[in-house]
């Protein structure tokens, strides 16, 4: 087995530029658009139709800290 590589060493200490960092911001037709494309990979993934509803879950679960959806 192959170790898994961080592109970042993980550190301890949690440095203040870290915490005051802002999530990136999306427009709500962009989410959609992101939502559909996710939604195809995983059913692709899958080899089924995963449905929208658990293409939203998951993309949310995977990377919804990192966002935010504004209107």
């Amino acid at each position: 087995m192959r170790p898994i590589r961080l592109k970042k060493p993980i550190s301890k200490n949690n440095k203040p530029e870290d915490q005051q960092r802002s999530p990136r911001v999306i427009k709500a037709i962009d989410f959609l658009r992101i939502i559909q494309e996710h939604k195809w990979l995983e059913s692709e993934k899958q080899g089924r139709d995963i449905g929208f509803e658990n293409a939203v879950k998951d993309w949310l679960f995977r990377f919804g800290e990192k966002v935010s959806i504004r209107s």
